[in-house]
């Protein structure tokens, strides 16, 4: 593992990497002197010596500057070389090592990658090397996402990695077309997005804080989230304005395990802040989806805050009819129950409505805030009962209904 041995590994996998940058380089160079005029010094004349290392002992170079000497003639001592007009052109020997060693780097080049990206190497690679390797819009393969995700997790990945992970993320999240859910052709782009920036932090705080206006609701509520649970202190007005927009159903993300779970979530960080968060929710009361219009009336009802709950009233003694979702009606209830005076002349009118369970229930909590008990009224319900999950039967005045919401 690279906790115990990370010096060496990164020892090792700089080595071969610098060993194949000065390979490509030294190909790279040689390439170059073909089209240019370098000096060339004469050896000497021929002599059976020269050959090396008795070169050394038995004969010295001329060394007369042969660059200027288009024919290749030493005027000093006679001795002919190449043509420096024909340097330019390879001989197919030349042509066949150079074009070998050529394919030999692009072949290890992407050997490398690929076996870094799938092979147990990843382990012994250098971070700035994955990162490198990570590149937006393209799949990333498991290997690689799970050691990236211990090293961020371990705070391996720090400076200008870090940083460019960062940007690359969120410009993924952003791209044109981009959307989230199993069935989305980025759906992996899209998730390996969200945990570079869920573990880049504090660094992806700038980025998460631009997701917050993000014109995709699946990214505003993914960046309130995230945002909420890693800051310390007072939370900024847009992460609240970004937090009362998180109300809203959110059925179209297509898992039912987080149907309610953002609501719930949204709703618990509001009443923490309320004082704060009490204008952005009386403007949600006339919103147009309807699950933030009940959820911000609860909010303001139950807390019994600011002048708008008449208004909260009467959308939650709404959702005591029959056409409205078991649960919903459960909380709705409790709320009611518990709200101040504002809420009684809702719950009268909604006791003289054409709707069986909402008429029965607006006389009920009546009874029950005008101090009747409960056994008393709970016979008058036997047709319009609501059973909670435990298929116990609801009692309005239970701190079951109203902690559905978070209270």
């Amino acid at each position: 593992m690279i906790a115990d041995t990370g010096f060496v590994h990164n020892i090792l996998g700089w080595l071969g990497l610098s060993g194949l940058i000065i390979a490509s380089a030294i190909v790279a160079f040689g390439i170059s002197l073909r089209f240019t005029r370098p000096k060339r010094w004469c050896p000497g004349p021929r002599h059976p010596g020269r050959w090396w290392p008795t070169r050394l002992v038995w004969m010295r170079r001329c060394g007369y500057d042969l660059s200027s000497t288009p024919t290749g003639v030493c005027p000093e001592c006679g001795h002919a070389v190449r043509p420096t007009r024909n340097l330019r052109w390879a001989g197919p020997v030349q042509l066949t090592g150079t074009a070998v060693l050529l394919a030999t780097v692009s072949l290890s080049a992407a050997g490398a990658r690929r076996a870094i990206r799938t092979g147990w190497y990843v382990i012994r690679t250098p971070t700035t090397v994955l990162v490198l390797l990570e590149r937006p819009g393209e799949t990333v393969d498991f290997r690689l996402q799970s050691e990236l995700t211990r090293r961020f997790e371990r705070g391996e990945v720090t400076g200008w990695s870090l940083r460019r992970l960062v940007r690359a993320a969120a410009d993924e999240l952003e791209a044109p077309g981009s959307a989230w859910g199993p069935d989305a052709d980025d759906y992996y782009d899209q998730r390996r997005a969200r945990m570079i920036l869920s573990h880049a932090w504090p660094e992806s705080r700038p980025m998460l804080e631009s997701l917050l206006a993000s014109r995709q609701w699946d990214n505003r509520a993914f960046a309130t989230d995230v945002l909420w649970n890693r800051i310390e202190g007072e939370p900024s007005d847009a992460l609240l304005a970004a937090t009362v927009d998180q109300l809203r159903d959110d059925r179209h993300l297509g898992n039912s395990y987080q149907l309610g779970f953002n609501a719930r979530q949204s709703v618990r960080r509001l009443v923490l802040h309320l004082d704060r968060a009490l204008p952005l929710l009386e403007a949600s009361l006339d919103a147009e989806d309807d699950q933030q219009r009940y959820l911000a009336a609860a909010i303001i009802a139950g807390e019994r805050a600011g002048p708008r709950q008449a208004r909260a009233a009467e959308i939650l003694v709404e959702r005591l009819g029959l056409n409205d979702t078991r649960s919903d009606a459960i909380v709705a209830a409790g709320v009611l129950a518990l709200a101040g005076p504002e809420a009684d002349a809702a719950l009268i009118a909604g006791s003289e409505s054409n709707d069986p369970q909402r008429s029965a229930w607006s006389r009920a909590i009546l009874d029950r805030r005008a101090g009747v008990p409960w056994e008393q009224i709970e016979p008058r319900l036997e047709s319009h009962r609501l059973t909670t999950r435990t298929r116990e039967p609801f009692a309005p005045d239970t701190v079951s209904a109203v902690s559905m919401l978070g209270y």
